[in-house]
């Protein structure tokens, strides 16, 4: 379970099958019919905490949606606010400001 979440999200999913797997794939956001442009790890870090829907592999690539919002935004919508999504959304903006391309 991810630390971007406390859900298995797209920061899982990366680890799951390795960047350079990612970065060949296609992967979606919400009901979006083009995909995102991945090119390093920091095109990626923003989308830790989507929740992967769904995930299919061939070879070296894979196609995969993740949900339209992230899931700290999904339970702040329907729980209202909790300090703990504080909390992750302050680990995903540490991570971002630490990665780059």
């Amino acid at each position: 379970m991810s630390r971007f979440s406390g859900k298995c999200d797209f920061c899982d999913e990366i680890e799951i099958f390795g960047l350079d797997k990612v970065l060949k794939s296609e992967v979606y956001v919400g009901d979006s019919d083009e995909p995102l442009k991945l090119t390093c790890l920091a095109d990626c870090v923003p989308y830790y905490p989507y929740v992967v829907v769904t995930s299919a592999t061939s070879g070296d690539r894979a196609t995969i949606r993740l949900t339209s919002k992230s899931w700290v935004d999904i339970e702040e919508d329907r729980y209202g606010h909790f300090a703990s999504h504080d909390y992750y959304r302050k680990i995903l903006q540490e991570e971002i400001q630490n990665c780059s391309c």
